[in-house]
């Protein structure tokens, strides 16, 4: 049995069934599996999932899955290694030019988020405004900056960030109940209370980020004096 095959029974087993045995969702829940990392986003588009799922869909507008195509479905699963989330503390500690920060953008920020390069810029510059800077106009990274880069990255999470989040949340898990901590899938417990869809667009076209806000969140996880992890992605 091969190792997405396995992943797929582990999700089976864990999902809720009605009481037929079949695997009930929404339209909101099977979007959702899209944006979550169910979905390898990279092969498939929204409207390519959609399609995939249709011969399942009721009368009703939900969809019902038995074993054997809930199974079928790991066609559509992501074939590539799963990396650990991206962590901004990994990032050195010091002064930055914009056009550093602009390819700390592109090589780790973008992956991670769905937030668009004008307005992670505009966030940058706000920061510098604000202080985070040296007399030679060099964006400052520091715990504080590190934090609110993580905390933007969470508010505008990609995908692929959310589906390298559920494997390690999974990993732990399974690592607590003294499992196999390399066997991995992903779940979908309950019912989304809200479309993904609508959200996730919402999320695609902002044009600002509340500041203050972040920097408010991050100044508390600064002060907590968290400890660095040792190994460092730039400097």
């Amino acid at each position: 049995m091969s190792e997405m095959l396995k992943a797929m029974e582990y999700i089976w087993e864990r999902v809720p069934k009605n009481a037929e045995g079949l695997i009930q969702y929404s339209q909101a829940d099977v979007d959702y599996l899209y944006y979550h990392g169910f979905v390898d986003i990279k092969r498939f588009s929204l409207k390519k999932w959609q399609e995939a799922v249709l011969p399942y869909r009721t009368s009703q507008g939900g969809y019902l899955f038995n074993k054997k195509q809930f199974l079928a479905m790991r066609y559509y699963r992501p074939i590539e290694n799963v990396t650990p989330a991206f962590d901004a503390t990994t990032l050195d500690e010091g002064y930055y030019t914009l056009e550093q920060m602009e390819e700390i953008y592109v090589d780790f920020i973008a992956p991670s988020s769905i937030l668009k390069q004008d307005v992670y810029m505009s966030f940058i510059r706000e920061l510098m405004n604000r202080g985070w800077k040296d007399e030679s106009n060099h964006f400052r990274l520091d715990l504080a900056s590190q934090s609110g880069l993580n905390i933007l990255i969470e508010n505008f999470a990609s995908p692929q960030r959310r589906l390298q989040k559920e494997v390690a949340r999974i990993k732990n898990e399974r690592q607590s109940k003294q499992g196999d901590p390399n066997y991995t899938g992903f779940s979908v417990g309950k019912s989304t209370i809200e479309s993904q869809h609508d959200s996730y667009n919402k999320l695609k076209g902002t044009k600002s980020v509340d500041v203050n806000a972040v920097l408010d969140e991050a100044t508390a996880v600064s002060l907590k004096n968290l400890r660095k992890p040792s190994g460092k992605l730039r400097g």
